[in-house]
C-alpha cells in the first residue's frame, strides 16, 4: 500500500512514530490500554498506578526486552520538563518492577489520561537532541525500512510484534508493508495519485475534491471519491485580531470589520460550497455553545456579569449570513453605525477618527492561496472607507513577526480535542499574553476569560467541562476578537478499489488501520521484497 504526504501535511504522519508503543493506546473513539494491565484511581485522579502484567514484556525490533514502567519513567522524565501541554507529575514512584506510580495532586484526571496517551515509549540509548536519518529502535507493529530522504518511507510489518496478539490490536495493521512518497506541490501529488501512482489520497483542496479527480479512471470507477464524517473537534480558524494594537481595542470596531467578510458569496464563488461557516472556538463538538446559556452555565456566568459582553446572556452567537450576490447592505449599514458609535466618520470616501486618521490596518499572510479569499474582503471594508493592506512574507518573516506580535490581523488556527485543557492557558489566558511563543495571538488579558480558564482546566467532571467550556466559548464569541472563517466535517478521501473497510468509521478517524487489501480468491500474499510499484 502507498498513499502520499503533502506539504500541507497528512493524517498518517504518526505513522512515522507508530513504530513507537503507547502507553494507554489513545485510539480513534476512546482510550485503550495497550501496555498498562491496570490503572486505578481514575476518577477524581490524584495518582495513577501503572502495572505491567509480567508477559507484557515490550519487545524492541531487536528482540531486546524492557518493562513499560522503565519506559514510562524514563519518557516522562526526558519529556515533561520541555511540554506545557503534558502535565508534570511531581512524584514518579517505582512500586515494584511492574509497577509505577504517578503523582497529579494538582491536575484533573481528563487531561492527565490524554496527555498519557500521547506518550511514547522512546528507546533509552537514543539521542534524540542529535540529527540523525537512522530511525529509533521500535517496538510498534511496523518498522521503518527504508527512507529516501526528502522522497520516500517504507514502513514494513514486523511478523514478531510482541502485541499482535491483543485484544485492542484486533483487525488492525492489515498492510504488510506501506510506502509514504513526499509531494512538494498538491498539484503533482493529484496527477501522480490518478496516474496510480499511489493508491489513497486525504484531499484538502474543496477546489480538487470537486473538480480535480476527473478522469478515465474514475469514469471507470477504478477509484473513488468518499467523504467520511469526521466527529473531531475543529475548533477556531479566523482572521485574528491584535488587540495589542489601538484600533482594535474597541470591541465595536472589531465587530464592525467582522461584519463585512461575506462567507457566503467566498463559499459559493471561491469554494464549491464545501465548507460550513464557524460558529464556536470548539466547533463541531459538544462544547460549542448553542442557544442561550442554560442554568449550569448560569452558574458561571453571573459572577461575571458586568464584566463581560451582555450579550452573553441574551442573544446566541451568530455570524452575519448574505444572500451570497456579493452586496452586503445589510452589514454594511451595521458596521456603519458600529464605527460612528466608536467615533468614526466618513470623509473624502474615508473612515476616520476624531483626529482624522484613516482606519487602516495590515493583513499578514504567507499563503498565496489566502490571498483570493482576503481580496473581496478588502473589497467590502475599502467601499465603506476602510483601507486594508495585504503584506505576503516568506514563512520566516511571518513566524518571527508572530512571535514578536508584529502585525495587525492574520489567519490562525486554534485546534480543540475532545477534552481541552492546559492548551487553553496557551490560547486565551493572560499569563501566556506576553509570550512571545505562545498562541495568545489576540493579546487577552481579561480577569473573566482567565477565570473560565482556570476552571476549565480544574473541571472534576465531564459535564463541568463542557460548562465551562460552553461559557468561556460564548465570552470568546462575543468578545469579537477574530473573523470566524469555515471548516469541513469530512475527510476527502480518494483511493484506488483494492482495499476493504469496516462497515463501522470511527468516529475521529477515517481508519486508514483497520483497511485490508483485497485480492482475488487464490492470489499469493506479495512478497515483502517486491518492488515498490507492485505493493502500492
Amino acid at each position: 500500500m502507498r498513499f502520499d504526504f503533502k506539504h500541507t501535511g497528512n493524517r498518517e504522519l504518526p505513522l512515522i512514530l507508530g513504530q513507537l508503543e503507547i502507553l494507554p493506546k489513545h485510539w480513534w473513539n476512546e482510550l485503550d490500554a495497550s501496555q498498562a494491565d491496570s490503572a486505578q484511581r481514575l476518577d477524581q485522579l490524584a495518582s495513577l498506578t501503572v502495572q505491567a502484567d509480567g508477559k507484557l514484556l515490550i519487545k524492541a525490533l531487536d528482540g531486546t526486552q524492557t518493562l513499560p514502567v522503565d519506559s514510562i519513567r524514563r519518557n516522562y522524565e526526558q519529556l515533561a520538563a520541555g511540554n506545557p501541554e503534558l502535565p508534570a507529575a511531581e512524584q514518579l514512584k517505582a512500586l515494584d518492577e511492574s509497577s509505577l506510580e504517578l503523582s497529579f495532586p494538582r491536575q484533573p484526571a481528563q487531561a492527565v489520561l490524554d496527555s498519557l496517551a500521547q506518550l511514547k515509549l522512546l528507546p533509552a540509548k537514543r539521542n534524540f537532541a542529535e540529527t540523525s536519518l537512522e530511525a529509533p529502535l521500535g517496538s510498534g507493529p511496523y518498522h521503518i525500512s527504508k527512507i529516501a530522504p526528502g522522497s520516500s518511507i517504507r514502513f514494513e510489518r514486523n511478523p514478531d510484534w510482541w502485541a499482535r496478539d491483543l485484544p485492542v490490536a484486533r483487525g488492525l495493521y492489515n498492510f504488510a508493508r506501506i510506502d509514504m512518497d513526499y509531494y512538494r506541490d498538491s498539484s503533482v501529488a493529484l496527477e501522480a495519485f490518478k496516474a496510480g501512482q499511489f493508491d489513497v489520497n486525504l484531499e484538502y483542496s474543496a477546489k480538487d475534491w470537486t473538480t480535480g479527480y476527473d478522469s478515465p479512471a474514475l469514469r471507470a470507477g477504478k477509484f473513488v471519491q468518499q467523504a467520511i464524517p469526521n466527529h473531531n473537534p475543529v475548533g477556531m480558524q479566523g482572521y485574528v485580531f491584535n488587540t495589542r494594537r489601538p484600533i482594535f481595542q474597541d470591541r465595536r470596531v472589531r465587530e464592525a470589520i467582522a461584519l463585512l467578510f461575506d462567507f457566503e458569496w467566498a463559499s459559493k464563488q471561491l469554494f464549491h460550497n464545501a465548507y460550513k461557516r464557524t460558529h464556536s472556538y470548539f466547533e463541531n463538538s459538544e462544547m460549542a455553545a448553542r442557544g442561550l446559556p442554560d442554568s449550569e452555565e448560569l452558574k458561571l456566568l453571573e459572577p461575571l456579569r458586568g464584566k463581560v459582553p451582555p450579550e452573553v446572556f441574551t442573544t446566541e452567537f451568530k455570524p452575519p449570513v448574505s444572500d451570497a450576490s456579493g452586496i452586503i447592505r445589510e452589514q454594511s449599514r451595521r458596521a456603519y453605525q458600529l464605527l460612528t458609535e466608536a467615533g468614526y466618520r466618513i470623509e473624502d470616501d474615508k473612515m476616520i477618527d476624531a483626529q482624522g486618521k484613516q482606519l487602516a490596518f495590515e493583513f499578514l499572510n504567507y499563503q498565496a492561496n489566502l490571498e483570493r479569499v482576503i481580496l473581496p474582503f478588502k473589497r467590502n471594508l475599502a467601499e465603506l472607507g476602510i483601507d486594508l493592506q495585504i503584506r505576503r512574507v516568506d514563512t520566516s518573516q511571518f513566524i518571527n513577526r508572530l512571535r514578536s506580535r508584529d502585525f495587525d490581523m492574520t489567519s490562525a488556527i486554534w485546534p480543540q480535542s475532545s477534552s481541552p485543557g492546559n492548551e487553553q492557558l496557551d490560547f486565551w489566558h493572560s499569563s501566556s499574553a506576553d509570550n512571545p511563543g505562545s498562541s495568545n495571538l489576540i493579546g487577552l488579558r481579561d480577569p473573566a476569560i482567565d477565570q473560565l480558564v482556570e476552571g476549565l482546566i480544574r473541571a472534576d467532571s465531564r459535564q463541568a467541562l463542557i460548562n465551562h467550556a460552553r461559557a468561556l466559548d460564548r465570552v470568546l464569541l462575543w468578545g469579537h476578537y477574530v473573523v470566524p472563517n469555515y471548516y469541513v466535517d469530512t475527510w476527502r478521501v480518494a483511493y484506488w478499489k483494492r482495499f476493504g473497510r469496516p462497515a463501522v468509521t470511527p468516529l475521529y478517524d477515517y481508519g486508514l488501520m483497520t483497511w485490508w487489501e483485497e485480492r482475488p480468491v487464490g492470489a499469493a500474499e506479495p512478497s515483502p521484497t517486491a518492488p515498490a510499484e507492485e505493493v502500492r
